[in-house]
């Protein structure tokens, strides 16, 4: 299956699809995280970002942005981007002043498709991608358990941990790494 994954832009028309899965994959992940949120503010409010995130995008110019979706028998599987890096990054991590340092987001993969390499794809690609641009370094967060095992395998120890951000022993992680050195190590 995995030689088969096609990695391309998404279009306005693949919107909707999407959106179902960020729905998917968000709410699986608020479950799997024992999140609760019993009448699904944050989930929706997660959902809606991303939907936002990814309009922007489709309406952009997209030059200081780029979206990447993994689709396999034209079903879409999982989406990975990079661009303006968020509050939370920026209040967390200084930055070196007129230069831009994306982040790399909206890594969603659906449930059955988890733990397939997938992700591994899409991180592959966006970074080629950042290369191709002559962009050296990037920012990752992430607050799902689960998916900081794939970033720490991956990204290696993160830069920063912000303990018990969530609730306790649910920390969120922030990494900073060189475009050039992880595309490396995932060769």
């Amino acid at each position: 299956m995995l030689n088969k994954i096609e990695i391309q832009q998404p279009k306005t028309e693949n919107l909707k699809e999407i959106g179902l899965l960020f729905e998917t994959t968000i709410i699986d992940n608020f479950k799997k995280e024992d999140i609760s949120d019993p009448f699904y503010i944050e989930v929706n409010k997660e959902i809606e970002n991303q939907i936002i995130d990814l309009k922007s995008f489709l309406e952009s110019n997209k030059e200081i942005n780029s979206y990447l979706i993994a689709c396999y028998n034209d079903r879409i599987l999982g989406t990975i981007a990079y661009g303006e890096p968020n509050q939370l990054i920026n209040n967390q991590i200084k930055t070196i002043k007129n230069k831009f340092i994306p982040e790399i987001k909206s890594v969603y993969i659906l449930p059955n498709y988890q733990k397939k390499g997938i992700g591994s794809i899409l991180l592959k690609n966006i970074l080629l991608e950042l290369n191709k641009q002559k962009i050296e370094e990037f920012y990752l967060d992430c607050g799902y358990k689960e998916a900081q095992y794939f970033w720490i395998k991956r990204l290696g120890k993160p830069n920063r941990i912000l303990n018990d951000f969530w609730r306790k022993e649910n920390h969120h992680m922030i990494w900073y790494n060189n475009v050039e050195e992880i595309l490396n190590t995932l060769s």
